[in-house]
């Protein structure tokens, strides 16, 4: 089957690619500042890849070409902008199907994290 090393549980595989990364976001830097006075909340969001990052730059660089110097119902636009979405959400059953359990499972981990840290 096509994909099973998306699905290995390997933390390693999970996690690639983050060495790369530069900066930091900060309480003061993110949207939270905004919110200073709301009620606080944990906030959880699953990122995970589809396809690889070159792609991804590809499908973007070319649905932005396409939105700046294309018509507005041009089909190559409408093509690109497809292009993007598939970048970012899988289309196969089973993709979807395991990136909730993963999201679920990796939820249920910082829950029981956060229900030990209180005791």
């Amino acid at each position: 089957r096509t994909g099973d090393r998306a699905l290995a549980d390997d933390a390693s595989a999970a996690v690639s690619g983050y060495d790369l990364t530069v900066g930091t976001v900060t309480e003061r830097d993110s949207y939270t500042a905004l919110f200073e006075r709301a009620t606080p909340v944990l906030g959880v969001t699953q990122e995970f890849g589809t396809v690889s990052t070159v792609n991804v730059l590809f499908a973007l660089v070319r649905e932005n070409q396409a939105y700046r110097f294309l018509p507005p119902h041009a089909p190559e636009r409408r093509a690109a902008a497809r292009a993007v979405y598939d970048a970012f959400v899988p289309r196969q059953r089973w993709a979807r199907a395991y990136t909730v359990h993963r999201g679920v499972r990796v939820l249920a981990q910082v829950a029981e994290l956060m229900r030990q840290q209180q005791q």
